[in-house]
């Protein structure tokens, strides 16, 4: 599988995010080939590669041509192949939710502490700012009829 480690045009603050998703990537083609087999690992390396050439660059016949590819699957395989695309995005998705948690953290322990740009604590501070407060609650009573009303 192709590194999708950082390079130089990707952001300093994503660069570990980057990393993450790539190591996750890496271990999981280790788990494919170690539990489903060769041909499962070089299905699903074919599949991703030629989904990010056409990504990349659309082309028409390229497109055909990996359409019959998938056709011509046996069913085992294609399972195989779907449950490895639906598991790397589980990871990214994990991925992605820890790497909020990190730089929520790095904000948070910023000298000046200013709020994460475009968090709850922002939005309220912009809103407090503007003049506008907080809605009075009702009688969590009034709100809600009772079965006895």
């Amino acid at each position: 599988m192709k590194s999708l480690a950082p390079d130089a045009s990707v952001p300093e603050k994503l660069a570990p995010l980057w990393r993450d998703i790539d190591f996750l990537g890496r271990l999981l083609e280790e788990v494919i080939l170690r539990h489903a087999g060769e041909s499962v690992s070089k299905a699903v390396e074919h599949a991703r590669a030629a989904t990010l050439e056409l990504r990349q660059r659309y082309d028409p016949d390229l497109e055909r041509g990996f359409l019959r590819w998938i056709e011509n699957l046996d069913i085992p395989t294609t399972t195989q192949v779907i449950r490895a695309f639906a598991l790397y995005f589980q990871l990214v998705n994990l991925a992605e939710e820890v790497h909020r948690i990190r730089r929520k953290r790095h904000y948070e322990n910023l000298p000046d502490h200013a709020p994460q740009k475009g968090s709850l604590e922002e939005i309220a501070l912009k809103l407090s700012a503007r003049g506008s407060r907080r809605p009075r609650s009702r009688n969590a009573s009034t709100r809600f009829p009772s079965r006895s009303s």
